[in-house]
C-alpha cells in the first residue's frame, strides 16, 4: 500500500496471517508531483523499491509495480497535488452561507472566501474577489426549501459574471456544486448550463433548523478525486495498478475514524500535527467533523502558531530559562530550515512548546466550527439571556456540541507527537495542547496507519480494527483530568483505582501532575470523589466511576485545573513546570 502525500510517498506492507493483517514493513520517498519529475509513479516505485530493500523482496518491474509475483494486490491513498480551494457562497452570512462554510471545512476544503447577499460587497467586488482568488470548485447554497428563489437566482448570476476559469485546466469548465433551495435547482441549471462544470445536490439546509452537510461533503470529495487527484501527472498509470480506486487520504481516515468510534462505541478526537498544518477530526455522537488549521505546524508554520499564541503562552510551558527574543529566533530558525530536527533539549522543549499551542488553537477552532442547530422554543427563548430583544423570536439556534468531558479517546499523530523521544512527552503534549476533562484514554500513531488502514476496511472491516489495536495505536495510558474551582495544594479529590493485583488510593492535591506506571494489559475500575466545586467528567461535585487502561506512561492524574494555571513569577513558574515533567520522568524509570 502507498499514501501519496503532498511531499512525502509512504509505502507499507501488509501480510495476511491467522490474526488478520499484520505490517511487515515501511518505507518512504519524496512524492514526485512536482517538476523536475512531474510523475507521482516515480515516488510511488522509489518508495516500494526502498520497501523491496528493505524486506529482500522484489516488489517492483522495469516501470511498474510486480503485482502477483512480489505481493498479491496494491491499494493506495493520495493527498496528491495539494487541497481543494473552495468558494463558498450562500444567502445570509449567519444561515445558509455558514452551514456552506462547515460543509466544506468538514470535507477538508481550502476556504478561499464566503460570499454573501449581505456580506457588505456589491456585486462587482464580488466578482473581482473570485477572479482574483482563482477557486478549484465553487458551492453554492442558499434558501430552506420552499424559500426564497429570486436571490439566490441572483447570486448565482453574479458568480457567473466572473470569468471562471479552472486553475489547472484553463480550456475546461470550472467545476460547481448547488446545495440550496430545491425549488431554486432548475433555474440554476438553466443558468450554468454550458458555463460550467455543475452537480445539484440535496439542499444542505433544507429548514432555518436543520442541516444536511453529508452529500455535500461527499460532493466534494468526488471533486477533489477528480479534479485535485486526478490531475496529478501519473496518476491515471497509478489508478491503473490498483486493485481498488485510489482513496483521497481524508476520506480513508474518516473511515477508520468511523470505525473506531463505533466498535469503541465512544467519541474521540484525532489529531494529525504536520509541518504546515494541524488537522482535527472527531466522531461524536454519530457525527464526524473534520477541520484543517492552515498555518498551524511545526515548521514551515511555526511562526505563525507564535503569531496567534503569543509568545508568552509557549514560553509558559518552558522550564529552561530562555529569554523572548532566544525563543522567537529559535522559532524563525525552524521556518527558514523546516526539516532541521532540535539538536538539543532546549530545541526539543521550544519545539514541543509550539505543539501545545498549535494544538490548543486547532481545537478551538475544530469546536468553533462543530455546531449544531436546533430550533428555539418558547422556553428557550424567554428564558435566555442572549436574546436581548424580546420583540423578536428567533427560529434556531447554533450550539456547540464537542463537550471534552464526552471524549473518551483521543488519538494522536504527526512527528511530534509519533516520534518523541520519549513518549510521556507525547502524552504530556496531548495533555497540556487538548485539555481533556475526566477520564480519557490516550494514544498515539506508530507511524501514521490510519489512512493504509481506512482502505483496508473496505476490504475486511475486522482486519482493519485488529490491525489498528496491534500495529497501529501505541497506547500510552489514561488521563483523568479535574476542572472547576481549583486552590493550588488543596485537596480536590479522593481518587481509588483497583485492578487484579493492586490497590491505588489517592489524595489528588490541586495545581499537581501524579503519574502511576501501568503496563498497557493493566486495567482499573476507577473511583472519584471531587471536592464540592470540583468536577471530574460528569458535574461538580459528582461521584464518577469508569475505567482506566495503562499503557507506555501509565495513569496520568492531572489536576491543575481547566485552564491550566500559572504562576505570575517566571521563576516560580518554571519551577512549577519541572515538577510536573519531574512527575512523568520519574513514572518513566
Amino acid at each position: 500500500m502507498t499514501d501519496i502525500g503532498s511531499t512525502t510517498t509512504k509505502a507499507l506492507m501488509f501480510e495476511r496471517s491467522g490474526e488478520g493483517y499484520s505490517l511487515t514493513g515501511s518505507a518512504h520517498a519524496p512524492t514526485t508531483v512536482e517538476a523536475p519529475t512531474e510523475d507521482v509513479r516515480v515516488g510511488v516505485l522509489e518508495a516500494a523499491r526502498e520497501l523491496g530493500n528493505k524486506l529482500s523482496r522484489r516488489l517492483t518491474t522495469n516501470g511498474g509495480l510486480a503485482t502477483g509475483s512480489g505481493f498479491d494486490s496494491y491499494l493506495s491513498t493520495s493527498s496528491a497535488g495539494g487541497g481543494l480551494q473552495i468558494l463558498v457562497s450562500g444567502l445570509a452570512k449567519t444561515v445558509t452561507a455558514k452551514s456552506a462554510f462547515r460543509a466544506a471545512c468538514a470535507a477538508g476544503g481550502v476556504l478561499l472566501d464566503v460570499l454573501a447577499i449581505d456580506d457588505g460587497r456589491r456585486p462587482h467586488e464580488k466578482v473581482e474577489a473570485i477572479e482574483e482568488l482563482r477557486p478549484d470548485m465553487i458551492l453554492i447554497a442558499g434558501g430552506i426549501d420552499g424559500g426564497d428563489v429570486a436571490n439566490v437566482v441572483r447570486m448565482a448570476s453574479v458568480i457567473l459574471a466572473a470569468d471562471l476559469k479552472p486553475k489547472y485546466a484553463p480550456g475546461g469548465k470550472m467545476p460547481v456544486i448547488f446545495a440550496g433551495n430545491a425549488d431554486a435547482q432548475k433555474h440554476i441549471e438553466s443558468l450554468f448550463q454550458g458555463k460550467a462544470e455543475l452537480a445539484s445536490i440535496e439542499n444542505l439546509r433544507p429548514t432555518m433548523d436543520r442541516e444536511n452537510l453529508d452529500p455535500t461533503r461527499r460532493a466534494i470529495h468526488d471533486l477533489f478525486t477528480d479534479h485535485v487527484m486526478a490531475r496529478a501527472p501519473g496518476y491515471s498509470s497509478v489508478r491503473e495498478w490498483t486493485a481498488l480506486p485510489v482513496e483521497p487520504t481524508p476520506v480513508a481516515v474518516e473511515n477508520m475514524l468511523e470505525i473506531i468510534s463505533r466498535r469503541r462505541n465512544e467519541n474521540i478526537i484525532m489529531v494529525d500535527i504536520g509541518g504546515a498544518t494541524t488537522d482535527i477530526f472527531s466522531y461524536y455522537e454519530d457525527t464526524y467533523s473534520r477541520t484543517v488549521s492552515a498555518n498551524l505546524g511545526m515548521s514551515y508554520s511555526a511562526s505563525h502558531v507564535m503569531l496567534e499564541a503569543g509568545p508568552e503562552k509557549i514560553m509558559r510551558w518552558l522550564a529552561a530559562d530562555l529569554s523572548e527574543r532566544r525563543v522567537r529566533n529559535m522559532i524563525a530558525n525552524k521556518c527558514i530550515h523546516p526539516t532541521r530536527l532540535p539538536r538539543d533539549d532546549i530545541e526539543l522543549e521550544v519545539e514541543q512548546a509550539v505543539a501545545r499551542e498549535a494544538l490548543r488553537l486547532a481545537l478551538r477552532t475544530h469546536r468553533d466550527l462543530s455546531l449544531r442547530v436546533r430550533r428555539v422554543s418558547a422556553k428557550d427563548w424567554t428564558m435566555s439571556s442572549f436574546w436581548t430583544d424580546k420583540r423578536f423570536k428567533p427560529e434556531f439556534a447554533e450550539e456547540k456540541y464537542i463537550q471534552m468531558e464526552e471524549i473518551s479517546y483521543l488519538f494522536g499523530s504527526g512527528g511530534v507527537l509519533s516520534h518523541a523521544p520519549e513518549r510521556w512527552q507525547a502524552a504530556s503534549i496531548m495533555i497540556d495542547g487538548l485539555a481533556p476533562v475526566g477520564i480519557t484514554e490516550l494514544a498515539v500513531d506508530s507511524i501514521f496507519m490510519a489512512p493504509h488502514l481506512g482502505v483496508i476496511a473496505r476490504l475486511s472491516e475486522d482486519a482493519a480494527y485488529d490491525t489498528f489495536r496491534r500495529e497501529c495505536a501505541v497506547p500510552l495510558g489514561t488521563c483523568i483530568a479535574f476542572a472547576g474551582r481549583i486552590y493550588p495544594d488543596a485537596e480536590i479529590a479522593d481518587l481509588r483505582l483497583t485492578s487484579a493485583d493492586r490497590q491505588e488510593r489517592l489524595k489528588v492535591v490541586g495545581g499537581e501532575m501524579t503519574v502511576i506506571p501501568a503496563g498497557r494489559e493493566e486495567e482499573f475500575e476507577v473511583e472519584i470523589f471531587p471536592a464540592r466545586k470540583v468536577e471530574a467528567g460528569a458535574g461538580p461535585g459528582r461521584r464518577v466511576t469508569g475505567k482506566c487502561r495503562g499503557g507506555e506512561v501509565g495513569v496520568i492524574i492531572d489536576a491543575r485545573g481547566r485552564p491550566v494555571q500559572f504562576p505570575g513569577e517566571p521563576g516560580d513558574r518554571m519551577a512549577l513546570v519541572s515538577r510536573w515533567r519531574k512527575a512523568f520522568r520519574e513514572a518513566a524509570r
